[in-house]
């Protein structure tokens, strides 16, 4: 698996982590924000609902800021790594569910003849493509992050453990 050593522009993996930490908190902020003005809160929802995409929308936006909060604190803290895990699920089922979506757009693109509609089309699956790229290199950058963090416990782990045979040692 790819493991990178730094952030682009050489920032360190931590700062790259908190970039994507914000970078994602903003994205489910605006999706939450732009979901929820056309959509009442405290309106039941049912299966025929015609605004339950938007309700789904709003439920994994708020997923996802729980769980960039934790991100967010695994980084400050520089620690606690298993805090990342949960983001890095979400991000790589958010990415491969956007790929879905480019691709579906992909089929649309070849199949339907209207010059407005392909324009569209080409558009969203360019925005798309980059957002996925994007993303997932974010998403390598948290990852690498967390296996830092994993050497890093495991090297504090065999100093603590060095350490205490050395101090046993030294009372018997």
């Amino acid at each position: 698996m790819c493991k990178l050593d730094e952030c682009c522009c050489g920032c360190s993996l931590r700062t790259g982590t908190i970039a994507a930490g914000v970078l994602s908190l903003a994205t489910s902020v605006g999706v939450i924000i732009g979901r929820t003005e056309n959509t009442l809160f405290f309106r039941m929802i049912s299966l025929m609902d015609d605004n339950l995409d938007y309700y789904l929308w709003i439920g994994w936006s708020m997923l996802s800021m729980f769980t960039t909060v934790l991100v967010l604190l695994s980084t400050w803290k520089n620690r606690m790594r298993w805090l990342l895990l949960p983001w890095l699920v979400m991000q790589i089922a958010s990415l491969m569910a956007l790929c879905s979506g480019v691709l579906y757009l992909g089929v649309i693109l070849i199949t339907v003849y209207d010059p407005l509609v392909t324009l569209i089309c080409i558009f969203y699956v360019c925005v798309g493509g980059v957002v996925a790229v994007v993303g997932f290199y974010f998403w390598l950058v948290v990852l690498s992050y967390y296996r830092k963090l994993k050497v890093q416990a495991m090297m504090e782990q065999q100093e603590t453990g060095e350490k205490g045979a050395e101090i046993s040692y030294m009372i018997d």
